[in-house]
């Protein structure tokens, strides 16, 4: 045995789908801990902008359009524990953990 004809393979990749989404910097939520209004603060507001709350088991529970820099979100009703903040604006995505007591 051994390697007697080496073959040369060429491969073209098209329709390169792209996966992750850009990280959206410069996005603040706070208080947090909260318990009745958090505010999301952008550094850059660009449309679209949608701001989304879930809880730890990926139930939307919030989820409302961004007007401007700084939005406030009433947390009132929310039963108490951790939640993940989406914030979407134009192609960026920003992630942050909430704890609302």
């Amino acid at each position: 045995g051994g390697w007697s004809g080496l073959q040369q393979f060429n491969i073209r990749i098209t329709n390169v789908t792209r996966i992750a989404k850009p990280i959206l910097e410069g996005v603040s939520v706070y208080p947090n801990p909260a318990d009745k209004v958090i505010s999301i603060e952008l550094e850059r507001f660009e449309q679209p902008a949608t701001v989304t709350l879930y809880t730890q088991q990926g139930q939307v529970v919030r989820s409302q359009a961004l007007t401007g820099t700084l939005t406030q979100i009433s947390v009132e009703n929310l039963a108490a524990g951790l939640y993940l903040v989406r914030v979407q604006a134009g192609s960026g995505t920003s992630q942050t953990k909430l704890v609302i007591e």
